[in-house]
């Protein structure tokens, strides 16, 4: 019977298993999916871009020859009307129809070359190429652990982290040892200097030593043992109570 229940017990597990690591592989690919979706956003944003422009600039090619070629036939216009009138004054405006032509000649040959404006996407094949070599999102395997043996797999599990703040003066020291004591407070020490803690981890107290202390250890419950820097002696000490 017990064995049946450790079986079911397994099934159960491995489900549970199953449907977290069903759910990692999901979250991995909707990262993923955003990756690339910013990846293609980028492309669009480049290939928008890049119309813009060449849209400006064809748009200002198109603008210039329509302009020129009004100012030519007005200008041809202008010149048969003054002819008939005033051979002087049509004189001149001939002189002055050179001096455009050359400029609409100068224009024409700066763009005499006909061509096609397109777009050709560069592809970064590498991506396809990693992506088609792999076998999968993720390497599937099995763990099988030994229910009967009585120690844990972790004998401490962090939950948490605070941060307080010891320093009295401004001396850069590291923290060589620490002990709890039975009332809730905390010996440690700072270099050359024991510093004790209340319940708020608050400094209420210090003591200067005159050796670097290295390491410390609880004896009783108002004593502890330090050892100095080299190891070479060691130092019994009393707390007293607050």
């Amino acid at each position: 019977m017990k064995l049946q229940t450790n079986w079911e017990s397994n099934m159960k597990s491995l489900q549970v298993s199953y449907e977290e690591r069903l759910k990692e592989m999901r979250g991995m690919r909707e990262q993923i999916n955003a990756a690339l979706d910013e990846l293609e956003k980028a492309t669009l944003k480049e290939m928008d871009e890049g119309k813009a422009s060449w849209n400006t600039s064809l748009k200002f090619d198109i603008d210039s020859c329509s302009r020129l070629h009004t100012e030519l036939t007005h200008f041809s216009d202008a010149i048969k009307e003054i002819g008939k009138k005033n051979e002087e004054l049509a004189f001149i405006a001939h002189q002055k129809s050179k001096v455009m032509l050359k400029h609409v000649e100068k224009y024409l040959n700066n763009n005499s070359l006909q061509t096609e404006v397109s777009f050709k996407l560069i592809v970064y094949n590498d991506i396809i190429a990693y992506l088609s070599n792999l076998s999968g999102l993720s390497h599937t395997t099995h763990i099988t652990k030994d229910l009967t043996k009585k120690r844990p797999d972790r004998a401490i599990l962090v939950t948490g982290a605070n941060l307080f703040s010891v320093k009295i003066e401004f001396v850069f020291r590291s923290i060589n040892g620490i002990c709890g004591l039975f009332n809730g407070h905390i010996l440690f020490a700072h270099g050359e200097t024991l510093k004790l803690l209340d319940l708020q981890h608050k400094v209420i107290s210090k003591c200067f030593i005159s050796y670097y202390l290295s390491d410390m250890c609880l004896i009783t419950p108002c004593k502890v043992a330090v050892t100095e820097d080299k190891g070479m002696s060691l130092s019994w000490l009393t707390v007293e109570s607050w």
